[in-house]
């Protein structure tokens, strides 16, 4: 078998090795090989050496080829990764990954093109779609909105043919009561008439013989008689107290002579305001319509409303008497009312060309500005519920129109209310 030995001759060291004769066929000898140490550690740095530089002259391109192979593997990878993060980011899918090769990625490059592709057909169908869909929906809008008006306008419209429907429906109404209780005042004016006129065409002669009697009882008195006849006859005119009985006979007849007159003249002023159902037009005298109204609102004429009169128009105007008697009522009751307990009512006339001016003005408290526009309006009233309807100036308004004239209102707070009136004298195709 080989071995090994160090050996030391003449101070130098020194390898030795061997091989046994008995074990080789060398004729019986042995075979020795001996080297310094130095020379061997020599040979062993120098295959070292040879080794090393091996090694480096190998490193370099198995390096740079693992560095090609390695970027040829990584490099389409990145573009591809890339090329995603491109359109993630940018949201735009017109963007491709530039990879040519042929290898599996290649392929994977060719299959991500084609999906982008198609996911970009899809995106804009998608969007020609969407802009379809958007054109469609803002013509739908319009159409809606077009609708949408046109029914709002239709509704407004029925609505207002609704009030005024039923404002119609309710002066109709007003107008039928108004017409009955004018059929019903001028009945009762006409039966009022006959006894109330044979009252009043009595009186003269009642006073004409109580005047009579009194004078035949005094002459009685002046008759010659026996004393005891004479103070019989004092003894009885003195128990019926006959000087008292003269002076109250003579109040009493002035006083139902002024009742029978003034009942005579309100059933005058009752047939001449009932004339509410007259077909034509006729010449009338609006300060007779002003008096025939007062009349019939005396009631209602407290003791400090004082009526001052200015009556300077003095011609007849055509017209429905009863329905201007109408407009006359419902404002001067008004007035009334505003003004309570004390007041001055002026009723004014007069003459403006072809026109006729009836101003009624009271000093009541006025109307505030903010209602001043509303009082023609059907149904609004400031009166409390159960005192008004809201009718009497919407419905004047409607008969002065109607006449071809103008009812305006002018009213300062705190100094009273002006209702003005102006009327045609004649009608137009007269004029």
């Amino acid at each position: 078998p080989m071995a090994s030995a160090t050996l030391s001759i003449d101070g130098v060291d020194y390898i030795a090795g061997y091989a046994n004769a008995t074990e080789n066929s060398l004729l019986g000898w042995a075979v020795v090989a001996v080297k310094t140490e130095e020379s061997i550690s020599t040979a062993i740095r120098n295959v070292a050496l040879q080794l090393f530089a091996l090694g480096v002259a190998l490193f370099v391109p198995i390096h740079f080829g693992i560095r090609w192979m390695s970027r040829r593997l990584t490099d389409p990878v990145n573009a591809l990764e890339r090329t995603v993060g491109d359109i993630t980011k940018a949201k735009d899918l017109s963007l491709r990954a530039d990879i040519k090769a042929g290898d599996e990625i290649g392929r994977l490059a060719n299959a991500f093109n084609d999906m982008a592709q198609s996911l970009e057909t899809t995106s804009r169908e998608r969007e020609d779609v969407l802009k379809r869909l958007e054109s469609l929906n803002l013509t739908l809008e319009k159409r809606v909105e077009a609708r949408t008006a046109e029914l709002s306008g239709a509704n407004a419209q029925l609505q207002e043919a609704y009030e005024q429907l039923k404002t119609t429906q309710s002066q109709l109404v007003q107008s039928e009561k108004m017409a009955s209780l004018g059929q019903l005042v001028a009945g009762v004016a006409h039966e009022l008439n006959n006894p109330i006129s044979f009252i009043y065409a009595n009186y003269p002669h009642i006073e004409e013989y109580a005047e009579e009697i009194l004078e035949l009882l005094d002459e009685i008195r002046e008759v010659p008689v026996p004393d005891e006849s004479r103070a019989l006859i004092e003894k009885k005119i003195a128990s019926h107290d006959l000087e008292l009985v003269r002076e109250d006979l003579k109040k009493i007849v002035e006083s139902g002579k002024a009742g029978a007159s003034r009942i005579k003249e309100i059933v005058l002023a009752l047939r001449s305001f009932s004339r509410l159902d007259e077909a034509e037009k006729k010449a009338v005298s609006l300060e007779k319509g002003l008096d025939d109204t007062l009349a019939i609102l005396n009631h209602f004429l407290k003791n400090g409303i004082e009526v001052t009169k200015h009556y300077d128009l003095n011609t007849p105007v055509d017209c429905h008497a009863g329905k201007i008697n109408q407009v006359f009522t419902n404002i001067i009751f008004n007035a009334v009312q505003a003004m309570g307990e004390k007041g001055n009512l002026e009723l004014t006339t007069k003459r403006q060309g072809d026109l006729a001016k009836i101003s009624i003005r009271d000093t009541g408290p006025g109307i505030p500005a903010d209602i001043l526009d509303r009082i023609f309006d059907p149904f609004f009233t400031t009166k409390k519920v159960g005192e008004g309807t809201g009718l009497g100036l919407s419905i004047s308004y409607g008969i002065v129109e109607e006449h071809g004239g103008t009812l305006e209102v002018n009213s300062v707070v705190g100094e009273g209310t002006t209702f003005t009136i102006t009327l045609p004298i004649k009608p137009k195709s007269e004029t």
